[in-house]
């Protein structure tokens, strides 16, 4: 980090290239219903005070129930305690638990973290 905040276009660039990586590995890891999910995920590069920043995100109102779970399956107790029941068109009750959670970000990071390696050696390699 030393040496690519001597080189401010480089550190963005070794930036850019690492969460492209992630990117692409969280659309990989994403669940796909419609496909409304995966195809919302992006990437961008901050210049921050202190360095450059990556981030990989989605904008999807529901990205946080995927990733993090819902009901009884919620990540760290933060869903609803108990089953519930709705009824459907055809008059039938269906009970729900909620949905397990597909950390889908989380996943794509912890599996890419030695490739985001390698892209910031490439640059600082690059620089020196």
């Amino acid at each position: 980090m030393e040496v690519l905040s001597q080189f401010p276009e480089a550190s963005k660039t070794a930036m850019q290239r690492a969460t492209l990586v992630v990117e692409g590995e969280a659309k990989e890891q994403c669940p796909v219903d419609l496909g409304t999910l995966r195809s919302s995920i992006t990437s961008k590069v901050n210049k921050e005070s202190n360095g450059v920043a990556g981030y990989v995100y989605t904008n999807e109102e529901y990205a946080p129930f995927v990733h993090f779970g819902t009901g009884i399956y919620a990540k760290n107790k933060n869903g609803r305690t108990t089953p519930w029941k709705f009824k459907t068109r055809k008059g039938e009750w269906i009970t729900i638990k909620g949905q397990k959670p597909s950390p889908f970000l989380m996943d794509a990071l912890n599996n890419k973290k030695s490739e985001i390696r390698q892209e910031l050696a490439k640059v600082i390699e690059y620089v020196r």
